[in-house]
């Protein structure tokens, strides 16, 4: 029988990682080894792409072998201090994992062993990677093949209502002026067109959404349903309710309460109407609907 790969592929500012905290803190469901993102999959993009700078610095800054998880903003059980991963790998497999080149075979080979190491106590392993949502359609077709042929793959993907995550991105982009930066720097995203593409190399059957604020007011069993496991406790997420900059701030997910420094101004937000307007319109078209709770409905 094929271990589960849960692949969580976006998005960013959406409330991944307490997403991530109640599936494998509080309901033992899927680990991720040694970070909940390891980005893999993101860097194999950019090289396929020839995107060089793009990966080089991708990988300095957010990737490399020097950026352990400390337990100081991280829950020790998903850091390298983990039970699950304190021990279980030499120096020299870090090594090898962790450094050019980045194949689907080492990224295979990686959570076929993580899940040796695991299987006891969980169900499946996990890449919370919120760049793959990113990735090249073309791409994610190349690796589909291998990746369901070594695992029984379970996409997901976390959607918040998206004027405000791109008002809580830009802010953290740029604190000391968000609304000019978020005002210049338009849309890099689209909701439909990003389930598509994993639907497309997957299955649809086998890709999720979850709707950030329907799951943070209790709305937890189209989850559990999808993979198979009663979820019994939510972790709290700083994003529900949008509180902006007076979130609380919760042990664990300084990166949430972090990115909000300020309420957005009332003529900002019309403009953020017309600009997010294809990412609602794109949303309903392809899923017949609009969440309740978003701002545009």
């Amino acid at each position: 029988m094929k271990p589960t790969l849960f692949l969580n592929v976006g998005t960013g500012w959406s409330g991944t990682t307490p997403l991530y905290y109640t599936l494998g803190w509080y309901n033992k469901y899927c680990h991720a080894g040694h970070r909940k993102e390891k980005g893999y999959l993101w860097l194999m993009n950019l090289a396929a792409e020839k995107k060089t700078f793009e990966r080089v610095r991708f990988y300095k800054e957010f990737f490399g072998p020097s950026k352990q998880s400390t337990s100081t903003r991280k829950p020790k059980i998903f850091t390298h201090e983990s039970p699950y991963v304190a021990g279980k790998w030499t120096e020299e497999e870090i090594k090898y994992f962790w450094s050019p080149p980045f194949t689907l075979q080492k990224y295979i080979e990686y959570y076929e062993r993580h899940w040796d190491n695991i299987k006891d106590d969980y169900k499946a392993v996990a890449d919370f990677s919120n760049p793959n949502g990113y990735c090249d359609e073309n791409f994610i077709m190349s690796i589909a093949p291998d990746l369901k042929k070594h695992f029984d793959v379970k996409i997901s993907i976390v959607f918040r209502d998206p004027i405000r995550r791109l008002w809580s991105v830009r802010q953290k982009q740029n604190p000391n002026d968000p609304v000019r930066h978020f005002m210049k720097s338009g849309v890099d995203f689209g909701y439909a067109e990003m389930f598509l593409k994993w639907a497309m190399a997957f299955g649809s059957e086998n890709c999720h959404i979850t709707i950030m604020e329907d799951f943070w007011n209790g709305e937890t069993k189209p989850l559990s349903d999808f993979i198979g496991y009663e979820i019994k406790e939510v972790h709290k997420n700083a994003y529900v309710p949008d509180l902006g900059p007076a979130a609380p701030h919760i042990q664990y997910l300084n990166d949430q309460w972090e990115s909000d420094v300020m309420h957005m101004p009332k003529e900002t937000m019309e403009y953020a109407k017309q600009m997010c307007k294809p990412i609602y319109d794109n949303f309903r078209m392809y899923f017949g609907y609009l969440p309740e709770r978003w701002e545009i409905k």
